[in-house]
């Protein structure tokens, strides 16, 4: 094995001892590299040259299309010092810092003594000495040369060989090559990689692999078209598949010449995801498009459709199921946004994705520094996400495709909808597809890219052995155990040990794996495509498109930035609910009916979890299962289990249990942090939750588990800490307070007086200087503070509570009629919501009515007064969303509850009014959950359960008031 590699090391060597004259082009090229060992290269690009010069000659010689040589030799000259640097560079590097650690350099300057490093390698006596150091970098050289020349003799007898099919497929009268670019992308099967051929009648592309997968997608793209029944006809690209290889059109970037092209373009997006959802394509990611005016062209379809079929699914677990669950929708395919809470990918890869540059903290690279001095050296660095051709544009600016999300919607709608009704037609039309030859990437490119990367040390270029060795590792990175997965290693290091990524392929309607174009692995799989295919398309169904269509808007809300940050709300008229639903219940129940028809099961059908939008800490939505946040996911479970109380039906109470069972798995089971002192966001979720589940149920396991946490909490050392309601522990005093009133646990008092001690020492170190309102500011602090000194007889906490309220109420603005938002200087800002304005502080003065002296309470009712006139007049217009934290169900909740406490009907008869009109508004605009741009968004506080739990109370006031901080009282259901 080894004697075949030492065999080409052997020819290198005489390579540099024939090393001829060298030609004018070598000489610029290396002096254009000359920081980077640019002299190490001059033989090797020489002997190269002289080989390439002699395939022109040949070509010229036989045909009758014009070379324009000069600019094809520089260009694969320069591909080829490309190559050989990025094998060779950290050996280089390695051996200039230990001849200046020995002081073998001769020089006075760090650059004089590179420069002389750099005439060292001039030197053919000690660069063979060098090389024999490290052989199998010599082979890697070797190998680059002779692969590069073999790639361009073979390149322009296939151009020969098919020029007249060429000229009339294309439609491209060319007669001269101008130039010949390689590609950056990896290469494969002995150095190839995509090449542009430029002529004098533009650019060709040259796919060094069969392009089957292409001319499949195109038949199908005619199949949709002739139906008739889009609104727009999709493009598609003109292809040419040979045995092995084909021809392309090159696709140009183009902007769109007006805003009907680019709702046209995200049309086609929509139509093309259905069909690449259909095939079950998982590769279609940002620098696979590019937008070409109205038509978005795909340039990579190699990997058409995926066999998994002999994978292994070692873990049943929630995660992997949920995992899997991503990979087979329509967020499988990478054309649409992708930001996945937990993915390696920590930048959004996203076909239709048009951020700027982005930047990668975990994918890094090496880049050169020092470079032209003995000091050179390699530092990784992360990895910046360069601007690229798949953003549309119209008059020099980018398209957001979350402003495009109707024509997204309508592509993905009709075309899936037509796939349904001619599912027939298109079973018996896949039948007819024969000879499909699809790429398999068995591992991530990113994994073998690493492996590679590793095998460039020094270390891994003096054996091959050792070379090997290290390559074989990727064998322990899944526990491949029959001979079929033992054969395909031996493969992929075979391919590594050439420094090309392995290549793997299968056809349509066999089960063998096709190894780097050289051997086959006979019944590989278990299934063939053809029979995952059609399989896939039998499973298309009604219940699947609403799923799809849900993941997609929930795809693209990721890409909002500055999600809080408040706008005038876009009407989607698309995401209407309760169409045919008039009682409040009915409504409540499909609510309960989406998260069942989208909760996704484990195995064993014991847990599930939901794909839900989860605030990410950039003030972004990142998808992920289902957390367990009161404020966002552990308020979902709220809803569901308190749907199941009120209807007795057991589908809620399957679910809702099977979702907390999800939530323990994935995110409590194996976790060993302290858990945040908080209500909505941290333990407090989980006691409020696990106590309600109790209440609701009589289960005494949800009681066991809200004992745990309780204890928990007890024990936590605080010391700073948030404070307010939503984040902090003032929403913790009130919630375990008024269990204590339940409960009578002197375990719950010590807690909220230990609590309470850090919440009123932090005030006075604040300076009590904080912002109006409920969820962040004095009416929640001033709400924990009394209550709690009611509770433990403590005269401080009561006098601070006080004064809290005194400072809030200096910040009323007599002519809004309203509190200040002190976190803006914008005086038009007059929120009157739970989170900020008068609705919160309505809510937080009427629970403290009970709580203080009759002076006191005078004062109290004051503001109470002034907060509910401003309440019932702004706090149900157009211009706010849904939502519950900051939005007209949050208003109506709030005047349920007021109406509780003030036993007053006209509050809640306008409770009713403004439900029966929100539900009106949401049946024939559409949904406008809690946030920019966003569209019917899952969690609580938020969105859809939020809502459906405030549904649940209009239809029985008797369940608790999340925004009021209230426990269930089971006793009065």
């Amino acid at each position: 094995m080894y004697k075949d590699y030492y065999n080409d090391v052997e020819k290198l060597y005489e390579i540099i001892r024939n090393s001829n004259e060298k030609s004018d082009e070598v000489f610029q090229i290396c002096k254009k590299n000359n920081e980077l060992f640019g002299k190490f290269f001059i033989e090797f690009l020489d002997f190269f040259k002289v080989k390439l010069d002699d395939i022109l000659y040949k070509f010229r010689k036989n045909n009758c299309i014009e070379l324009i040589e000069k600019n094809i030799i520089i260009s694969v000259l320069n591909s080829l010092i490309e190559d050989l640097l990025n094998v060779s560079g950290r050996t280089l590097i390695a051996e200039i810092n230990i001849k200046r650690e020995e002081n073998l350099l001769i020089g006075e300057t760090s650059k004089s003594r590179y420069n002389f490093f750099n005439e060292l390698l001039l030197n053919d006596k000690y660069k063979i000495e060098l090389l024999k150091k490290y052989p199998v970098l010599a082979y890697l050289i070797y190998t680059k040369i002779f692969n590069k020349l073999e790639v361009i003799s073979e390149l322009l007898e296939r151009l020969v060989r098919d020029y007249a099919i060429i000229k009339s497929e294309l439609n491209m009268d060319f007669k001269v090559i101008q130039n010949i670019n390689f590609s950056s992308g990896d290469t494969h099967n002995g150095g190839k990689s995509v090449l542009i051929i430029v002529t004098d009648k533009g650019k060709i592309v040259y796919k060094p692999h069969s392009l089957s997968p292409e001319k499949m997608f195109g038949e199908i793209i005619d199949f949709i078209n002739k139906k008739e029944t889009l609104k727009i006809k999709v493009n598609k690209i003109r292809t040419i598949d040979f045995n092995g290889y084909g021809w392309q059109e090159f696709a140009e970037y183009k902007s769109c010449k007006n805003l009907t092209e680019v709702c046209n373009y995200f049309y086609k997006i929509g139509v093309e995801l259905a069909i690449f959802h259909m095939l079950g394509c998982d590769d279609l990611h940002y620098e696979n498009l590019i937008a070409c005016g109205e038509n978005p062209v795909f340039i990579d379809l190699e990997t058409l459709l995926k066999n998994n079929s002999s994978d292994t699914l070692y873990s049943e677990n929630l995660t992997t199921v949920f995992n899997q669950n991503i990979n087979d929708s329509v967020l499988g395919t990478m054309l649409l946004p992708l930001n996945v809470k937990g993915s390696v990918f920590d930048y959004d890869m996203g076909g239709i994705s048009s951020y700027g540059d982005q930047k990668s903290n975990f994918w890094k690279s090496y880049v050169i520094e020092n470079a032209g001095t003995d000091e050179i050296r390699l530092n990784k660095k992360s990895i910046n996400i360069g601007d690229s051709y798949n953003k549309v544009m119209l008059n020099e600016e980018v398209m957001e495709p979350i402003d495009f999300n109707q024509d997204i919607h309508n592509g993905f709608f009709d075309c899936y909808r037509l796939i349904l009704d001619n599912k027939t037609d298109l079973i018996k039309f896949i039948n007819l597809i024969k000879n499909v030859e699809v790429r398999q990437v068995l591992r991530a490119t990113a994994v073998y890219a690493r492996f590679l990367e590793a095998a460039t040390h020094p270390s891994y270029l003096t054996d091959f052995k050792e070379r090997e060795m290290l390559l074989s590792k990727i064998r322990v990175l899944n526990q491949e155990t029959t001979e079929n997965l033992k054969n395909k290693n031996l493969y992929e290091i075979d391919a590594l040990m050439d420094n090309d990524i392995p290549y793997f392929t299968t056809y349509l309607w066999t089960n063998d794996l096709v190894c780097n174009n050289k051997v086959k692995i006979r019944n590989y799989y278990n299934s063939t495509l053809s029979e995952i295919l059609l399989d896939r398309v039998q499973s298309l169904s009604e219940i699947n498109l609403k799923k799809q269509l849900y993941y997609i808007r929930m795809s693209l809300a990721t890409t909002v930035k500055d999600i809080w940050k408040k706008e005038s709300l876009k009407e989607n008229s698309n995401i209407t609910y309760f169409k045919n639903k008039k009682s409040y219940i009915e409504c409540a129940k499909e609510l309960g009916d989406l998260f069942c028809e989208t909760a996704i099961w484990s195995k064993d059908k014991n847990t599930c979890t939901w794909l839900t939008q989860i605030i990410a800490k950039e003030d972004k939505f990142e998808l992920g299962p289902l957390n367990y946040s009161l404020y966002e996911g552990g308020g979902v479970i709220l809803f569901l289990n308190t749907l199941a109380k009120e209807t007795g039906e057991s589908k809620y109470s399957k679910v809702s249990m099977a979702g907390m069972k999800g939530i323990e798995e994935i995110y409590l089971q194996h976790s060993t942090n302290q858990l945040q002192p908080s209500l909505f966001q941290g333990i407090g979720s989980l006691i409020y939750i696990y106590y309600s589940i109790y209440s609701l149920n009589d289960d005494k396991d949800a009681y066991s588990k809200y004992i745990k946490y309780l204890k928990e909490l007890s024990e936590y050392d605080i010391d700073k800490t948030a404070l307010d309601v939503i984040s902090g522990v003032s929403g913790l005093i009130i919630v375990l307070l008024n269990i204590y009133s339940k409960e009578k646990s002197e375990l719950l008092l010590t807690t909220c007086d230990k609590l309470g001690k850090v919440l009123y020492e932090s005030l006075l170190e604040d300076n009590l200087n904080h912002f109006t309102g409920l969820s962040h500011g004095y009416a929640g602090f001033s709400w924990a503070l009394i209550l709690l000194g009611k509770y433990v007889n403590n005269n401080n906490y009561l006098e601070l509570g006080k004064k809290l309220i005194e400072i809030e109420n200096e910040k009323f603005n007599k002519d809004k009629l309203n509190w200040k938002d002190i976190r803006t200087e914008d005086k038009n800002v007059d929120h009157v919501l739970w989170c900020h304005g008068a609705s919160g502080i309505a809510l937080s003065r009427a629970n403290l009515l009970n709580c203080l002296d009759d002076k006191d309470t005078i004062k109290i009712q004051r503001d109470l007064e002034l907060a509910i006139k401003k309440l019932t007049s702004e706090g149900f217009t157009d211009e706010l969303d849904h939502s519950i934290c900051h939005g007209i169900f949050g208003n109506i909740d709030i005047l349920l509850k007021l109406s509780q406490i003030l036993n007053d009907r006209m509050l809640l008869e306008q409770a009713y009014k403004e439900a029966d009109k929100a539900l009106k508004y949401i049946r024939t605009k559409g949904i406008k959950c809690g946030m920019k741009k966003s569209f019917d968004i899952s969690t609580f506080m938020i969105g859809l359960s939020g809502i459906g739990y405030v549904l649940l109370r209009l239809h029985n006031p008797r369940y608790a008031s999340v925004l009021s901080l209230e426990v269930l009282n089971a006793e009065v259901l």
